[in-house]
């Protein structure tokens, strides 16, 4: 073994669901539950790094970039890949953000409720999800007063978006100015006793059972409870379709739990994403200002182009309410998903 011939730095190669950590000298392969360590000489760690620039377009999913953040050993597959001055955040092979149009989803997202919410000193806000910080990033930029609970179930992103420096600067150190949690959201509410002006939910699409019941009447019903009478909810609802019926069925569970719903969309680069803004249903109505200095979003945009779904993106036929049994919201998910590949 040549010990003296050392590579300049440690890199990472992700192939399916195997690791590859190449340090100087040492070579450790996992799975994600086992990893296996061997020490490996100059000539086997030039053949990594020619194998490194063949597995590329694996690793990378967009040409001419690079994963400079990889992590298989939690609960949820991450990688954060850099391409020029962008950067996107890919979780279990779903897009999370792109920083090239982030701004568009997290302002549509936070901006309303905050707008529909009644105004006061100190508000309370409780985000589900949401761990990069940028729904937080736009809460301290623009209602910097409030108090932020974020409750996030994967410590990796929390720990990231906390501590990485390009990542701080990315989110304006919002993780920071948060009491952040690290637990599974539903588990969560069920023992908190809090209640809150504001609620965001910054969940991924119901595409597995595990985030299906964060779109169930379960949920919501208990979330109906932990907001102020006067308060507002914002819930990241899915990717619009044509013929969608898992949007449907989220608004109607929203509704079937105590909501009265505004239904509002936005483009991004990664396809047109849907929300549902929300206010109890012995509140008052729905009423929306949207503030001035804005980036992506002004009082115009939103009430005529943000709140007016395109004919054929909704299915008109019957849907059923979600719950954790049922897992109507999945069931309708991955049927549109089954349908984007035909």
């Amino acid at each position: 073994m040549l010990k003296n011939n050392r590579i300049a730095r440690s890199f990472i190669i992700q192939v399916a669901d195997l690791v590859f950590h190449i340090e100087p000298n040492f070579l450790t392969v996992s799975d994600g539950n086992v990893a296996v360590s061997t020490e490996i000489s100059r000539d086997e760690i030039e053949v990594l790094q020619a194998f490194a620039a063949q597995a590329k377009s694996v690793v990378s999913p967009l040409p001419h970039s690079d994963v400079v953040y990889s992590n298989t050993n939690g609960p949820q597959k991450i990688s954060l890949i850099k391409k020029n001055n962008d950067y996107m955040l890919v979780i279990n092979s779903q897009i999370q953000f792109n920083t090239k149009s982030e701004e568009i989803y997290h302002e549509a997202l936070v901006i309303p409720a905050f707008a529909t919410a009644k105004a006061k000193e100190n508000r309370k806000c409780l985000i589900l999800g949401g761990g990069d910080g940028l729904a937080a990033k736009q809460i301290f930029r623009h209602y910097p007063d409030t108090k932020v609970t974020l409750v996030d179930f994967d410590k990796n992103i929390t720990d990231l978006f906390t501590y990485d420096p390009v990542m701080v600067e990315i989110n304006e150190g919002a993780m920071g100015k948060c009491k952040v949690i690290n637990a599974d959201a539903f588990e969560y509410v069920l023992g908190d006793n809090n209640q809150y002006d504001v609620i965001i939910c910054d969940f991924p699409d119901p595409d597995t059972d595990i985030f299906n019941k964060l779109y169930s009447q379960q949920l919501y019903t208990r979330l109906r409870e932990m907001l102020v009478k006067d308060g507002a909810m914002a819930v990241q609802s899915g990717s619009l379709v044509p013929n969608s019926k898992c949007f449907p069925c989220i608004r109607d569970t929203l509704g079937f739990s105590g909501f009265n719903i505004r239904s509002y969309y936005t483009p991004t680069t990664y396809g047109e994403l849907v929300y549902n803004l929300c206010k109890r249903s012995d509140s008052e109505p729905i009423e929306t200002t949207i503030p001035t200095g804005l980036n992506t979003m002004d009082q115009d945009f939103f009430t005529n182009a943000m709140c007016r779904l395109r004919p054929g993106l909704v299915s008109t036929e019957e849907v059923e309410v979600n719950t954790v049994s049922n897992n109507k919201a999945l069931e309708y998910r991955l049927e549109e998903m089954e349908n984007l590949k035909l």
